[in-house]
């Protein structure tokens, strides 16, 4: 049977994923599975089984052959100095403290020492991720445009109804300054471990210190039993709000802005 020419294919894939990302959440079904503590999205798993079934997937081992770390040290350096800067400007300002959380000991603490163990459970899922978006263009230009707008239908349908439950400007912010961070980090980068590790970290490192309310990602970045994490310091409520988000602003910025391994791809 002949198959459908790549580019239809993989629009019917994309419709296909959001479409059944969609029926979950409205029957209120996990769009994440949790196996063995590896983190798996729904939105992931199901565009890579078309295209099992199509025997048409290898970017994933491509990729892994290619072992290196190239723009890793920087990417780092982007999301330690992003924090910097938020709580400097909070500190000069009077509106910055410590405190000690709430799960101090058995989250805070412990998801530092943990911390390899949770990007070991999130790797194999980001792995995957940059694979599909590589299996998407490879037949074209690795376009910045049309990485950001996949992901963004990709990952939408769960912000959505988190956005129809309770609309907060700040949130959807944040969500557009995460799709372009992880676009930037495919678009510029050659090395998927580099990419894995960044994609992580970065995320981790402002949840970690700024504290996280939505119960999906404190369980894929954290614990899996729990659903809130303060932060480790304590803000002005009226900076609060706007630590994360400002976070990542800052980051998105340098990353976009700043010279790491560029990747161009024809």
């Amino acid at each position: 049977m002949k198959k459908l020419p790549l580019s239809l294919f993989t629009t019917l894939v994309i419709l296909v994923t959001v479409g059944i990302q969609f029926i979950l959440l409205f029957f209120e079904l996990p769009v994440f599975l949790i196996v063995i503590g590896f983190r798996f999205h729904l939105a992931l798993l199901i565009p890579i089984i078309f295209y099992i079934l199509r025997n048409d997937f290898t970017p994933l081992s491509d990729s892994l052959r290619d072992f290196s770390f190239k723009g890793l040290i920087s990417g780092i350096l982007v999301s330690l100095f992003s924090i910097v800067i938020v709580l400097g400007f909070l500190l000069l300002t009077k509106n910055f403290g410590y405190k000690e959380p709430d799960l101090f000991y058995e989250l805070g603490l412990s998801s530092i020492a943990d911390y390899p163990i949770y990007l070991i459970w999130n790797i194999l899922e980001i792995f995957v991720f940059v694979s599909l978006i590589r299996k998407l263009f490879e037949n074209n230009k690795f376009n910045y445009i049309y990485i950001f707008a996949t992901m963004f239908f990709i990952i939408a349908p769960e912000h959505i109804k988190i956005q129809l439950n309770e609309f907060n400007y700040i949130s959807a912010i944040e969500f557009c300054l995460a799709i372009l961070i992880i676009s930037t980090l495919i678009y510029k980068l050659s090395s998927i471990y580099s990419i894995a590790i960044l994609l992580f970290t970065i995320f981790w490192f402002g949840l970690l210190v700024f504290g996280a309310e939505l119960p999906t990602l404190v369980r894929l970045f954290f614990g899996g039993n729990y659903s809130s994490w303060d932060g480790f310091f304590l803000l002005n409520k009226n900076y609060e709000s706007y630590s994360f988000v400002t976070y990542l602003f800052i980051v998105s910025i340098i990353l976009i802005i700043k010279p790491i391994e560029r990747k161009i791809q024809s």
